[in-house]
């Protein structure tokens, strides 16, 4: 799991950084977030350790947004 991380990580801020947009972004549609949503709490739910350091430096605005379009357990 840890060598497909650090395959991937490079890419994972742009990937954070597009769905936050996509949960604040009012010309979206509430499906699309939907999808968006349960796209970021799987990369969470696998790597969700690794993830940290970057969640931890997401604005309050992106924070927030993903929260809110995240799927509650």
């Amino acid at each position: 799991m840890r060598t497909t991380f650090k395959r991937i990580a490079p890419l994972v801020p742009d990937l954070v950084n597009v769905f936050a947009q996509v949960a604040i972004s009012p010309l979206e549609t509430p499906e699309v977030k939907v999808l968006i949503g349960r796209a970021f709490a799987h990369l969470l739910s696998i790597y969700g350790q690794q993830m940290q350091p970057l969640l931890g430096s997401l604005s309050p605005t992106h924070a927030n947004a993903l929260a809110s379009i995240a799927p509650k357990s």
